[in-house]
């Protein structure tokens, strides 16, 4: 018998990577952070359609708002599911 694992994630940072590329024309995300724009574009992202189902897996330091600069990243939650099956 053999037994066959299949693992997968939902973490939101793939598709904040996609979102800075295709919404904000930014292909690397370090860019962001040095222009200072990163904690601006977090938030733009949580509240997209893309991105707002992420928002209840990041908890803040503060509140966040729409249009306003991120606060501080406290906890972040990733999700992982495993799927065994044997045949």
């Amino acid at each position: 018998m053999k037994v066959r694992i299949t693992s997968a994630s939902d973490f939101w940072w793939s598709s904040f990577k996609n979102y800075l590329n295709h919404t904000k024309n930014v292909s690397d995300w370090r860019n962001a952070v040095n222009s200072g724009d990163y904690a601006l574009f977090l938030s733009d992202f949580l509240y997209s359609p893309d991105g707002a189902k992420n928002k209840v897996k990041v908890n803040f330091g503060d509140e966040l708002f729409c249009g306003s600069d991120a606060p501080s990243i406290k906890v972040i939650t990733l999700e992982k599911t495993l799927v065994t099956s044997s045949t």
